[in-house]
This record gives C-alpha cells, structure tokens and sequence, in this order.
C-alpha cells in the first residue's frame, strides 16, 4: 500500500509475484484518527472476497517521508506535510502486521534486481526518493557508501540542507 497526500494505492501480490489485484482510491491525508480508519475501511474492502483475506502475511505500508520503523513514526514528510507523526493507530486500526517502509525502499523492493549486481533506485514523485541495493544484500541506509550517499541525499531533501556529497 501507498500512502500519497490525496490517494491511496493497494496492490495484492501472491508469492510468485503476480499482481492479483490493483487499486488506487482518493483518500485525503490527513493526521486526523478518521484518516487512518478510513484507510482501514478501504484495506477490508480492498481484500474482501479474495482468498488473501484470511490468508494474507502482512502488509507493507509505503510512506513518503522518513521512517523509524522500530518507533513506527514518521520524522519527516513534505510531501505528507507531518514531522515525527505516530503509525501506531494506522497499524492498530488495519489489525493485520504492517511493515512500514519510506516510498522510494518500498518501490525498490518491488523491483526485480536479481538481474543487476548494483542498483541505485531514484524515486521522482512530488518528492526526490533514493535507495540502492546489491546483489549481496539491501542496503538499509547502513553500508559506508552507497547508503552514505542515499541518506545524504535523503537527509538533505527531507530536512532542506545541501546534499554534501564529495566523489
């Protein structure tokens, strides 16, 4: 799921990742308690009649912004228009496991990068999105350079400073 400033975006995926199902709803952001019910409401209509409704993992929750995933919040969104806001009733109120994810990793794990050794993912939107990976692992915003540089950029953008990356 994708969470924008005027929609939301689903997207049902089995395990072989084939998209089953996909729809994007007009919903408003708001930091009102209202928006994330809502935003549950649209998850159990979303998933009502398939066969994941009882079956489902989990759901991962795309945010532009930064996010503390261990705290579930949001330092900092422009594009949300919200600093250090709560996921805690947004993750409550769907009542399934939410694993909560800044826009541009979510949109990165989406992609096969099996086929590159290296990546570095730009995520242009309303707002500027970076990450990378390799074929070694993910980097989660803790390797020396790549991420150095993905959270340079990231930091920069979200918080307003100049990017000070020197090569």
């Amino acid at each position: 799921m994708l969470i924008t400033a005027n929609h939301i975006e689903m997207v049902l995926v089995n395990l072989g990742d084939e998209i089953i199902k996909k729809e994007r709803i007009r919903l408003k952001f708001t930091t009102e308690l209202s928006y994330c019910t809502e935003a549950a409401k649209k998850v159990k209509t979303f998933l009502a009649g398939e066969s994941a409704e009882k079956t489902l993992l989990g759901i991962g929750i795309a945010i532009p912004g930064i996010v503390d995933q261990k705290e579930r919040i949001v330092l900092k969104s422009h594009a949300l228009g919200i600093e250090n806001y709560s996921l805690r009733f947004l993750e409550q109120s769907i009542g399934i496991p939410v694993y909560f994810e800044n826009d541009a990793n979510g949109a990165m794990l989406a992609e096969k990068t099996g086929e590159y050794s290296n990546v570095i993912y730009l995520s242009l939107n309303h707002t500027l999105g970076v990450h990378s990976a390799s074929t070694e692992s993910c980097f989660w915003g803790r390797t020396i350079f790549s991420c150095f540089v993905c959270e340079c950029l990231n930091q920069s953008l979200y918080f307003g400073r100049e990017p000070s990356v020197i090569f």
